[in-house]
């Protein structure tokens, strides 16, 4: 049995693993790199292809639409602020207009249900975890930020932030999603 397979708790109800837990469980959150040796084009917020910039997965899995937008609004400021990442969005949601409005790559995975409904003998868990390993190593991400159902945690923000060499605040980017 996998850290992300179904598991019984104590009172023998079923605990299934969350696309935040997938997602932390699948790569780890730093790369051990400060940068990118995959060449982008630039994006809206960034005017420079260069792979001195760190490349970011931003991981979205069964998070609320308005979680996404403030998870979106959070990596564009600290795109523009900063000017040394580019983003990658890997989401399981049906915004990719949404994303691609910022000028980032999007890697879409699908959901939970689609993936069921589409092929119940595979297991929604491996084929993400799967999916979310080979991205990381094709892109050579340097930066993993996983947001769950509140969006990105202050403690990832700021340990991006040392990594990029950067003392932007929390505060100064981060959105509180609309209830």
């Amino acid at each position: 049995m996998s850290l992300l397979s179904p598991a019984l708790d104590m009172e023998g109800a079923l605990n299934v693993p969350n696309g935040a837990e997938i997602a932390r469980a699948a790569v780890p959150a730093h790369r051990s790199k400060s940068t990118s040796s995959v060449a982008f084009a630039p994006g809206a917020a960034s005017d420079r292809n260069d792979t001195r910039l760190s490349t970011i997965a931003l991981v979205l899995l069964e998070v609320s639409p308005a979680v996404r937008q403030a998870v979106y609004e959070y990596a564009y400021a600290l795109q523009r602020l900063t000017q040394k990442i580019r983003i990658v969005v890997v989401s399981d949601g049906a915004d990719l207009k949404e994303v691609r409005r910022y000028g980032w790559m999007v890697e879409h995975v699908l959901s939970r249900s689609d993936l069921a409904a589409l092929e119940p003998s595979k297991d929604w868990a491996e084929t993400t975890t799967d999916r979310l390993k080979r991205l990381v190593e094709r892109l050579d991400v340097a930066h993993v930020l996983v947001a769950d159902g509140r969006g990105i945690a202050r403690t990832d923000h700021e340990r991006l932030c040392r990594d990029i060499k950067s003392k932007l605040p929390f505060e100064a980017v981060a959105r509180t999603p609309a209830a």
